[in-house]
């Protein structure tokens, strides 16, 4: 069986969406062992985020464990209380994860040796905020900040799993065209054509990635913060294997 591929991008796209297979059946009258080519076409559009998650959180080192985790408990309270005062509900706010480790401070001695030195315990506490208040996001993470928190690791913007889905599904077709238009060209300097189809396979093409990273200095994070809304393009994958066959009304001419 010859089996020809080739490929055509037409943008990029995020979507957290499940890979699909079915497979045509082959036409009646043709061979058992048919050529085919393999052709992938891309449809994606730009979507208007729905939704603004922000990670962020308190990290706080003490001599003893007991008093690292009040020091940061209090942070972290004062920062939750700022953000809810801003209009969010406490029921958008959710613990991401938290750490207690020990610190060490490491050096080496006048006889070359490594050594360490007990520096304490630091606790980390991250939460995590959800909103469709998205024009609320600069004063949320300002009053974060200025209340305590010392740590904002990304702020993503999204849209609602409802409308992905639904994007999702109307990308399948136009996918699915581009590829057959691909295959096409292809094909018509080769005297072939498509007479049927063997499978059709959509393919997930990745995962959101955050706006921006903060690692901050967090003296300089003002209440004029500016914080750019970008569209998130949303985009389906179609990979199809075509049955193909000589044109012979081509061919006649």
């Amino acid at each position: 069986m010859k089996d020809y591929m080739m490929s055509s991008m037409k943008g990029h796209g995020i979507i957290p969406f499940h890979m699909m297979m079915f497979s045509a059946p082959f036409l009646s009258d043709y061979s058992q062992d048919p050529d085919t080519i393999t052709a992938m076409g891309v449809a994606t559009a730009s979507v208007e985020p729905e939704r603004v998650v922000i990670t962020m959180g308190v990290e706080t080192t003490r001599l003893t464990a007991s008093a690292a985790l009040a020091e940061n408990s209090r942070l972290l309270n004062a920062a939750v209380d700022s953000i809810v005062a801003e209009g969010v509900s406490l029921d958008s706010i959710a613990t991401s994860r938290i750490s207690i480790h020990p610190e060490y401070d490491g050096y080496y001695d006048d006889d070359g040796q490594y050594r360490e030195d007990f520096d304490g315990y630091t606790v980390r506490n991250i939460i995590k905020v959800s909103t469709d208040q998205i024009d609320m996001t600069a004063a949320i993470l300002d009053s974060a900040v200025q209340a305590g928190a010392n740590s904002v690791e990304s702020v993503r913007f999204t849209v609602s799993d409802d409308a992905r889905m639904t994007i999702n599904e109307s990308l399948i077709e136009p996918a699915v065209l581009n590829a057959k238009h691909q295959a096409h060209l292809a094909l018509k300097p080769l005297n072939y054509d498509i007479v049927g189809v063997k499978d059709v396979v959509i393919l997930p093409s990745g995962t959101a990635s955050p706006l921006m990273r903060l690692s901050a200095d967090f003296e300089a994070f003002a209440s004029t913060t500016q914080i750019f809304t970008p569209d998130e393009d949303l985009s389906v994958t179609a990979v199809v294997t075509f049955l193909i066959g000589p044109d012979y009304t081509h061919c006649h001419k």
